[in-house]
């Protein structure tokens, strides 16, 4: 099926692409959202789970800057000398799990699985659950912690509704494996062998990520402190220019944004591009800043709308037409949840994903961010 100018408006320029290519980045684009909002494009980030070619994925927000080479962070999670899970989230200002930055383990069963979860929080529409959350009644000793100590059982906790309570959900309850750093201390979450149904914590130690990535930059690299410098590591390897705080929404008088456009300066000039550095400014995504009940309720209302649509196509059709349509309904990783009827492939369209693969073996991913 051929594009629409909308639809080809939401692809990258051709001359970034090729920039982005040049950088050994491999570019995927996402299914674009019946409704596109700020929480179908926090739900997207889950996505990361069908690259199957990787066996690690480490999503970041577009908003987040790394400051030196993460790679450390997949060599902790496999491999002879692993000392984390293959789920690892790092507790946030407000939050346990934060969206901005973990790392998952690839699989297209998963995948699915998430998909699923993913369609029936919908059903819930404006309303979620506070004490059930994604599928999950949190009992005490258990509880969630964030990095400023807040802690509690209820789904309460900044964006629980949304990515970030998915995201604990998925690692904690689901999975039952995962690694959460938070300070200078790792705690390690795994099911017991006595009751594959629950999940405790086995392990907590201390500075186990050792010395991050600044160690093994050149003496003569000039890199910015992070805002959370103090946390340890991987916290110092990276900046998160949260909110308003961004140095393409407003000049920012900080060393973060300097060398974020130090940068920028650096690839204008190496590939030509015609682009005015000093006055550069974007200002904010057209999806909004946060995650909000109504979006959610707007994408409820979307799917049921298709979902309707297509049972009325079905009615209408003969009994071999029916059969048909019956069989696409099944679940496929072309679509975005399990409602609807996939009727020819789509050209994708939307947000990206990138990664530089040598080996195959490690991934990135980027999205919008808050």
């Amino acid at each position: 099926m051929a594009t629409t100018s909308t639809e080809t408006s939401l692809l990258l320029d051709p001359d970034v692409e090729e920039v982005l290519q040049n950088y050994g980045i491999i570019l995927k684009y996402l299914e674009k959202a019946k409704v596109d909002n700020f929480y179908t494009a926090m739900l997207d980030k889950f996505a990361i789970l069908d690259l199957k070619e990787y066996t690690r994925v480490l999503f970041m927000d577009a908003d987040v800057m790394p400051l030196c080479n993460l790679d450390y962070m997949f060599k902790l999670s496999e491999g002879k000398n692993a000392v984390l899970r293959e789920n690892i989230v790092l507790a946030y200002r407000h939050e346990p799990a934060s969206g901005g930055f973990f790392i998952l383990k690839p699989n297209h069963t998963d995948y699915l699985s998430m998909v699923q979860i993913q369609s029936e929080r919908l059903k819930q529409g404006y309303h979620f659950d506070t004490l059930n959350g994604w599928g999950h009644t949190i009992q005490p000793p258990d509880e969630w912690v964030t990095l400023y100590g807040e802690r509690g059982t209820n789904w309460t906790f900044y964006g629980a509704l949304a990515d970030q309570g998915l995201l604990y959900y998925w690692t904690k309850y689901f999975k039952k494996s995962l690694s959460i750093i938070n300070t200078n201390k790792v705690e390690t979450w795994s099911s017991s062998d006595s009751d594959i149904n629950m999940v405790q914590k086995i392990r907590e130690e201390h500075d186990i990520i050792g010395h991050g990535c600044a160690s093994t930059l050149p003496s003569t690299y000039q890199r910015p402190s992070s805002h959370d410098e103090g946390y340890g590591i991987p916290y110092a390897d990276f900046v998160h220019f949260t909110g308003k705080a961004k140095p393409w929404v407003r000049k920012q008088q900080s060393a973060a944004s300097d060398f974020w456009f130090s940068i920028l300066r650096e690839v204008v000039k190496e590939n030509n591009m015609l682009l005015d550095v000093e006055n550069f400014k974007i200002g904010f995504p057209s999806l909004g800043s946060f995650p909000a009940h109504i979006m959610a309720h707007q994408a409820m209302e979307a799917e049921v709308a298709a979902s309707e649509v297509t049972r009325n196509e079905g009615l209408n059709n003969n009994t071999d037409n029916q059969k048909e349509t019956k069989e696409k309904f099944i679940v496929s990783p072309h679509n975005r949840l399990t409602y609807g009827r996939l009727e020819a492939p789509r050209t994708p369209t939307g947000r990206f994903v990138g990664g530089k693969n040598k080996e195959k073996k490690f991934g990135l991913m980027l999205t919008y961010g808050g």
